[in-house]
C-alpha cells in the first residue's frame, strides 16, 4: 500500500507557480513565498487581498498554515525586520504563528484565465484584448 505524502507549503507554491506563472509578474513587483518555510505542512490555506495583521489574526484563529494574498507583503528588500514598522510585525507574527505568506499580484492580473479574464467576464467584455 502507497502512503500518501503531506501536502508541504512548497506544494501550494508550485501549484500556484503553475496557474500564475511568476515570470508573468512586473519587474518591480515581489510574488511567491513572502515568508515561512516551504518545507512546512500544509492542511489549510486562507485566502485574502491584502496580507495584514487582521488577515495574519484570521488565519492563526482558522488554523491555516498558509496566507494566499492578492498583494505582496514584501514589496522593496528590508533594511530591518522588527516590530517597529508594519511589515516586520506582520511579517513577526506570521512567522511566530508558522503561517507561510504567498503571493500572486501581477503574475495573477496577466495570466490566461487570470483576474483580469474573470474582471472581463463579470463584465460581459466580448473579445477583450491586453492593452
Amino acid at each position: 500500500m502507497k502512503t500518501e505524502r503531506p501536502a508541504r507549503i512548497q506544494d501550494l507554491l508550485g501549484l500556484v507557480n503553475a496557474l500564475y506563472p511568476p515570470q508573468l509578474a512586473e519587474p518591480w513587483d515581489n510574488v511567491g513565498l513572502q515568508a515561512g518555510d516551504p518545507a512546512a505542512p500544509l492542511t489549510k490555506v486562507l485566502i485574502g487581498l491584502d496580507p495584514s495583521e487582521p488577515a495574519v489574526t484570521a488565519a492563526q484563529a482558522a488554523g491555516a498554515e498558509a496566507l494566499l494574498t492578492h498583494h505582496p507583503l514584501i514589496f522593496k528588500p528590508l533594511k530591518t525586520l522588527t516590530p517597529g514598522t508594519e511589515t516586520g510585525r506582520i511579517v513577526l507574527q506570521a512567522i511566530r504563528s508558522g503561517i507561510s505568506v504567498i503571493a500572486a499580484h501581477t503574475n495573477l492580473d496577466r495570466a490566461a484565465e487570470g483576474l483580469n479574464d474573470w474582471l472581463a467576464t463579470l463584465l460581459g467584455v466580448v473579445g477583450g484584448l491586453p492593452l
